[in-house]
Order: structure tokens, then C-alpha cells, then sequence
């Protein structure tokens, strides 16, 4: 899969808002696909499945690699949230404890919005630029 339409300007949004961001793919290209996209310099964290293989992590469902991804970015899973293409990644996002899971399907497909609910995803979307304005900083403790 691609750069999705809408995904530059969320995460132009995110990052002038300050909301750090991970890019997580089971696929060993996450990092190759952003570079690509010059979106590379918006993501504070890039993990793959080059990364996964390296530390020896299971494979998803397992939200072993996405869980690693949150501790680089310091942030509690129960903080936040994970955007997904694949049924295997909503599952590992929720089992992993994200506090919303967001399904991501190609539009004319709803038998994709039905797996992505049933394998747990909270809203299911087109176009990551739904997401503008709906995401929100979580606040730190002093």
C-alpha cells in the first residue's frame, strides 16, 4: 500500500501541533515508502518488519513491534492511537492496549470495513485526513 491521500497534511497537522507520530509496518518498506513521500522528516519513529526480524519480536497480531514503537516515543498505549490497513494490525493494536484502534480501508470495499470492525477497530476511515482536528494531545504529568 501507498502514501494514502490526506496523509501528509495529518501529519503536517500532528507535527505542528507537537503530537509525536510512529510509523509501524509489518512490510520491511515503511521507511523507503515515507522517504519517497518526504514525509520521512514528520515521523518522529519509523519501525518495520526489517526492524521486527532484527529484534527478534513476534509477527502480528503480536503488538509486540507496535508496543516497542510507543516506548520509543515515550507514550502509554492506553494514549494512544493506532492507524491500520490490515485486520492483523487492528488486532495487535488492540490487543496491545491502544486506546483507539482507527481501520483504514480503500473505499468501494465494504467487506474490509466489516473485518476491520470485527478484528476491533473503534472507527473505521478512508482517508487519513478524516482524522484532522480529531486528534488531540494527551498531557504529561509534571
Amino acid at each position: 500500500m501507498g502514501i494514502r491521500r490526506g496523509a501528509p497534511e495529518l501529519l503536517h497537522d500532528l507535527r505542528g501541533r507537537g503530537i509525536a507520530v510512529a510509523a509501524v509496518s509489518a512490510t520491511a518498506r515503511a521507511g523507503r515508502l515515507l522517504d519517497t513521500g518526504r514525509l520521512v522528516r514528520l515521523v518522529d519513529v519509523v519501525l518495520d518488519g526489517g526492524d521486527r526480524h532484527r529484534l527478534r519480536l513476534p509477527p502480528r497480531p503480536d503488538p509486540a513491534l507496535l508496543l516497542r514503537a510507543a516506548r520509543m516515543l515515550r507514550a502509554h498505549p492506553e494514549e494512544t492511537a493506532a492507524v491500520d490497513g490490515s485486520p492483523n494490525g487492528i488486532a495487535a493494536a488492540r490487543q496491545g492496549g491502544f486506546r483507539r484502534v482507527v481501520g483504514l480501508a480503500a473505499p468501494g470495499h465494504p467487506g474490509a470495513l466489516t473485518r476491520l470492525f470485527h478484528h476491533g477497530a473503534d472507527y473505521v476511515i478512508h482517508d487519513p485526513g478524516e482524522l484532522l482536528g480529531a486528534v488531540r494531545p494527551v498531557p504529561t504529568a509534571a
